[in-house]
């Protein structure tokens, strides 16, 4: 026969099937049932934007069963596959997909996706002219510069003190000396370009 039950309990649970046919002796035959309990619900975390190629998994601690790290699509390499919080390195420019699951045998296992998407940072297509400062005055120049990125494009010039020293592509007024640019784009990713160079002829 066949009967349904309900377990509660995690313990094991000892069972016995007892067939009698008086007046022989009865048989009597065992099994143990345990409710193992299913895994911890998964939970990977809340999908990333970065401008690195290396990323930190944020999924939760199970505590029943065991997690996995796994990449779904896109590329990254799992540096911890079992850490719920493991590195990713390797990340590739936009969507990359990864799984947590958590597995508690025989139940079926519990899992969640994240999507990690790298964002490219600005790059330079076109480098600066420089003209020359005059006679130690402040008439340097640095013009022409032309750079790619994503959205709106943020610039910020320094000079040799990393003072802020211009607010657009084109740096003018500056006397002789090294200058940095930093180009930040609408995803909040950044550049850093040069040193580029003011000279004073005399």
């Amino acid at each position: 026969e066949i009967y349904t039950l309900s377990l509660y309990d995690a313990l094991p649970i000892l069972f016995q099937w007892a067939i009698s046919n008086s007046p022989c002796s009865s048989s009597f035959s065992q099994v143990t049932i345990t409710n193992t309990g299913g895994p911890t619900t998964s939970v990977a975390g809340a999908n990333q934007n970065v401008c690195a190629t290396t990323a930190t998994l944020n999924g939760n601690t199970p505590l029943v069963g065991t997690g996995l790290w796994t990449l779904v699509s896109g590329s990254g390499t799992i540096t911890s596959p079992t850490s719920p919080t493991s590195g990713v390195t390797n990340l590739g420019t936009g969507a990359n997909v990864f799984q947590w699951t958590i597995s508690n045998l025989p139940c079926t296992a519990s899992s969640s996706l994240v999507t990690i998407t790298h964002n490219s940072l600005p790059t330079i297509t076109t480098n600066p002219t420089s003209s020359p400062s005059n006679c130690g005055q402040a008439t340097g120049s640095l013009t022409g510069i032309n750079v790619n990125g994503s959205g709106t494009l943020v610039y910020s010039w320094t000079n040799g003190s990393n003072t802020v020293v211009g607010t657009n592509a084109d740096l003018s007024n500056q006397p002789a000396g090294t200058y940095n640019l930093t180009v930040t784009d609408g995803n909040g990713c950044f550049s850093v370009f040069g040193p580029y160079s003011i000279i004073n002829p005399g």
